[in-house]
């Protein structure tokens, strides 16, 4: 992950969102 431009932050918010998402449904 060090050398992807995206950061952990970036993954960890994909992730959160996710899981939203999976909820709601």
């Amino acid at each position: 992950w060090a050398e992807s431009p995206f950061t952990d932050v970036s993954v960890d918010e994909a992730a959160t969102e996710t899981v939203e998402y999976l909820r709601a449904a």
